[in-house]
């Protein structure tokens, strides 16, 4: 069983983007298989924009 996530853009804002974004990077964090259908000409510039997972180091520990 999967997810499919279908996003309608909005002309006057980028929240579907923004959402798209955030959904695909966590498949991608997650080594799930991904699968994004755009009208971008430039696949690899929708990629380059999806936010990272950044490594904890051992001093990010929470404060009590």
């Amino acid at each position: 069983m999967g997810t499919i996530l279908l996003v309608e853009e909005d002309r006057n804002t980028d929240f579907a983007g923004l959402l798209t974004r955030y959904f695909v990077a966590e498949g991608v964090a997650c080594a799930h298989k991904t699968a994004v259908f755009t009208t971008m000409k430039d696949a690899a510039a929708f990629y380059a924009k999806l936010p990272y997972v950044s490594a904890k180091s051992k001093s990010d520990k929470p404060k009590p």
